[in-house]
């Protein structure tokens, strides 16, 4: 079973996330079961087809230069980069890939690598939703 912890809620009441389970009979079943759940559901920069949206438990705002997305606890803020507010207005919206992102922006000038590498600082940040659907 590939899990990871998160907040207990509704969806996920036992304080931790599913995002797959699998059978091994021998340890090389078992190194093939965790190498394809690591290759489907770890990777280390965002998937250009997969829809990119906050993490639902953070609050989005809006702020003069940027956003801010915050729990009780913490804050994090991205201000001061050109198009960050704008970025933030679209991540918020949930309903494009960051392909689709990376074109948008680049209609108005912004180089897809520039909005591909804040995308990637928001994934290392882990603001962004990476849920397992259902």
């Amino acid at each position: 079973m590939k899990i990871s912890p998160c907040n207990a809620d509704e969806r996920w009441s036992l304080g931790y996330r599913v995002y797959e389970e699998g059978t091994f009979t021998n340890a090389d079943d078992l190194k093939i079961l965790l190498n394809r759940m690591i290759d489907v559901h770890m990777p280390l920069t965002l998937r250009p087809n997969e829809r990119i949206s906050f993490r639902r438990d953070l609050k989005y705002e809006t702020l003069p230069d940027g956003f801010q997305l915050s729990t009780r606890f913490h804050r994090h803020k991205f201000r001061n980069a050109p198009n960050i507010k704008q970025l933030g207005e679209v991540i918020y919206k949930g309903n494009k890939t960051a392909q689709e992102i990376a074109s948008l922006f680049n209609v108005f000038g912004i180089p897809s690598d520039t909005t591909h590498d804040s995308l990637n600082l928001m994934f290392k940040h882990g603001v962004l939703d990476e849920e397992p659907k259902l």
